[in-house]
């Protein structure tokens, strides 16, 4: 680790030699990490440096919670030195951090610049499996729909890699160095160069609003993949060098008022299948009118009018959508905005979003595998609801806020099978049906009764009121597990 910081102190030094350095060191290759980088924010630090990363988890978004400010400090993060093959790394699959890949440096070839670059074969790229995409990430959705590695790259190579002096132990002396822990402080320090980021923005969208600032780099690749872009170079983003190399310090700065084109926040959308769609958005640019939209994942049989920005259509697929809008104005500077878009089935949009499942999680709030949408047990489709099943203490949730009708029907109808491995007539493990906290019904695993069986719920009590609607399971821990199916819920007849 000692070589790591004195390369890290070295690149920062040699591209910005004005910058002022504070080093914070960890006590452990750990969270230490992570909380020696909250250190540096707290110390006043802009930007920082993280040339190390660990393989994603699912817990990145808490960890950014805890360790990393969301707007204000700009965070540099090595995307690693192994390759697409090694997997997404953490910080660099972070929402809050620019992720950093590299490319190879060779003397010679056509332009102005005297160099040709290709993108380094070592250099970490993918598409997160736990971290939802930036809105300002415009990378479709067919090459990865949530967080995609890498944003930007510099030169990472260790064959032609750069001189470092490291004294530590009295063992130390002069080494070659490279890879992305080379390649994270040179954009790090072109960062700092750029000017301090706005209190107020989240700095790792700044790349993005400077698309045409980059060298692009179209050559080279860092392992056998597919879709090939995530770890192949070629014409626009990829994943082992993001956007490309910058031209300046400027492709990092904090946009300008003249290129930021503000798009207004649509609320989440829920629509249904064969049911027309009409949704407005608007943007505005102070300097320029706004000429352009185009969109990422949009359901199937919607599309966006590249003039006025407004979406139509009839949706013909379910599914849960994450969907961005981007507009682009006279200057070339684009603006986004991110929506979550769930499409029900018919069957499914009974006074419920996505009642049915079939549209996977959307619209619910669920604990990690608790929506199932392999159709073995589903009463009708392939999606439904799996809670409980463990035979050990635990507890699963299932929730959606709902408005109960003010007339007609309001009778809360859903399908449930209890499966149950408890044989003395005992109520062990149980599954609560709440409205707003207040119970309105309990079933134990007594109930066991082979298949799914209706389950009809007065809400006539709520009528007008939007409410929670939630199931949860509880399980002691006797060895004995108790499965609770949920299915076809819905709030009309």
């Amino acid at each position: 680790w000692a070589g790591e910081a004195s390369l890290d102190l070295a690149m920062v030094s040699a591209v910005c030699p004005r910058c002022g350095i504070t080093l914070v060191e960890a006590d452990t290759p750990s969270d230490d990490l992570l909380a020696a980088a909250r250190t540096a924010a707290r110390l006043g630090g802009r930007v920082v440096s993280m040339s190390w990363g660990r393989a994603e988890g699912t817990d990145g978004p808490s960890l950014d919670a805890e360790y990393l400010r969301s707007r204000g400090v700009v965070y540099s993060a090595s995307t690693g030195d192994f390759g697409y093959g090694a997997g997404v790394s953490y910080p660099a699959s972070s929402g809050v951090t620019t992720a950093v890949g590299g490319t190879s440096l060779t003397r010679g070839g056509g332009g102005t610049r005297g160099w040709s670059e290709t993108a380094w074969a070592g250099a970490g790229s993918g598409c997160s499996a736990a971290v939802p995409r930036p809105a300002w990430q415009t990378v479709p959705d067919s090459v990865c729909p949530r967080r995609a590695v890498a944003d930007v790259s510099a030169v990472a190579d260790p064959q032609t890699g750069v001189a470092v002096y490291d004294s530590y132990g009295g063992a130390g002396g002069w080494g070659v160095y490279g890879g992305t822990s080379a390649s994270a402080p040179i954009i790090a320090a072109a960062s700092a160069a750029a000017g301090a980021p706005d209190p107020a923005s989240q700095p790792a969208s700044y790349p993005w609003a400077h698309r045409s600032a980059f060298t692009d780099v179209t050559s080279g690749s860092t392992g056998a993949c597919e879709p090939g872009a995530l770890c192949t170079a070629g014409p626009g983003w990829d994943g082992p060098t993001g956007l490309g190399t910058p031209v300046s310090p400027a492709a990092l700065a904090a946009p300008t008022p003249g290129d930021v084109v503000t798009v207004a926040q649509p609320a989440a959308q829920t629509s249904v299948v064969g049911t027309p769609v009409r949704l407005a958005v608007a943007a505005s640019s102070p300097r320029s009118r706004v000429v352009a939209w185009r969109a990422v994942d949009l359901p199937q049989g919607l599309t966006v009018d590249d003039r006025t920005g407004t979406v139509s259509g009839r949706p013909t697929e379910a599914g849960t959508f994450a969907t961005t809008l981007v507009a682009r104005d006279a200057t070339g500077a684009t603006g986004v905005a991110a929506v979550t878009w769930v499409v029900s089935t018919r069957a499914g949009a009974r006074g419920v979003v996505n009642g049915d499942f079939e549209s996977g999680s959307g619209g619910w709030v669920a604990d990690p595998g608790v929506i199932v949408g392999d159709g073995l047990y589903a009463r009708s489709g392939d999606g439904y609801a799996w809670l409980g099943g463990y035979g050990e203490t635990h507890t699963d949730s299932l929730a959606q806020q709902v408005t109960v009708p003010t007339s007609g029907d309001a009778t809360l109808r859903f399908w449930l099978r209890v499966a149950s491995e408890e044989t003395d007539g005992r109520a062990h493990d149980r599954l609560r049906v709440t409205v707003d906290g207040t119970p309105l019904l309990t079933v134990s695993d007594t109930a066991d009764g082979g298949g799914y069986r209706l389950q009809a719920l007065d809400l006539s009590a709520y009528r007008g009121r939007t409410v929670r609607l939630a199931w949860t399971s509880t399980e002691d821990d006797d060895g004995l597990s108790t499965t609770f199916l949920v299915d076809d819920v819905s709030l009309t007849p």
